[in-house]
């Protein structure tokens, strides 16, 4: 963690995290792609995820003060890598962020030269952090666009397990890189984190306006049937400063 601390933008906790993965035809991400960067398939198919998740304590490295002491945020995004030399850079790349922090979304628009939006958002949880293996976590996350809610909500299972290889699960987490284009020039920030505790859904809804909140290249993708979906527990996260590819 040595080099991390020196290279640190910011640290937060994730908490609280419910991931919602759908197939997508790759044409429609084309446009999304930053440059330098390719599409990350998970076996020949592409994925778009609506994520929706609980930072804690989000502090700025060398700040005396944090931040924020809970931020919600719903995210949809999809994957792209990189190939530095030999190496193979996995990473995520944002369509839409919300937050529902003005003042950590005036702090993130700061960091990374990109519009986070603000909204109101409320949450409502159960059993994350439960000792007992019998309580299976709960979420439902509610926000406000243009004056119409949507709504995320999902229970899980009751078989708790870590994060297992080779499958669609991993695929979305085994991404250690964030991207994003500032002024036609792609970002790249490093994300590093220990695994996620995990819980395979056993039931849910999803109510959204999916024109008006992601836009309408997402409209078809997003009213088919889920590929997945999961819910997480994280812990500390340290954001690496982004660095121009």
């Amino acid at each position: 963690m040595g080099e991390i601390q020196a290279k640190t933008l910011y640290r937060a906790e994730w908490r609280e995290i419910v991931v919602v993965n759908f197939e997508i035809d790759p044409k429609q991400l084309a446009s999304y792609v930053p440059p330098k960067t390719e599409l990350d398939l998970f076996d020949g198919t592409a994925f778009v995820s609506l994520m929706c998740r609980t930072c804690k304590n989000v502090r700025p490295h060398g700040w005396p003060i944090r931040v924020a002491r809970s931020v919600e945020q719903i995210q949809l995004r999809f994957y792209v890598k990189r190939t530095v030399n030999d190496e193979v850079r996995r990473g995520i790349c944002p369509i839409r962020d919300y937050v529902a922090s003005r003042k950590a979304n005036i702090f993130l628009n700061m960091l990374f030269k990109y519009s986070f939006v603000p909204v109101k958002i409320k949450r409502e949880s159960q059993h994350f952090d439960s000792a007992s293996k019998d309580d299976v976590p709960s979420v439902e996350y509610r926000w406000l666009v243009n004056d119409h809610w949507n709504r995320l909500r999902v229970k899980a299972r009751s078989q708790m397990r870590q994060q297992l290889k080779e499958t669609k699960e991993s695929f979305v987490l085994d991404h250690h890189y964030g991207y994003i284009v500032n002024q036609g020039r792609t970002l790249e920030f490093k994300v590093d984190y220990s695994p996620w505790a995990m819980w395979d859904a056993q039931s849910g809804s999803f109510e959204c306006n999916v024109e008006e909140v992601f836009g309408r290249p997402f409209v078809r993708a997003l009213s088919h049937r889920p590929a997945s979906v999961f819910l997480a527990r994280g812990g500390d996260v340290a954001i690496y400063r982004p660095t121009v590819v």
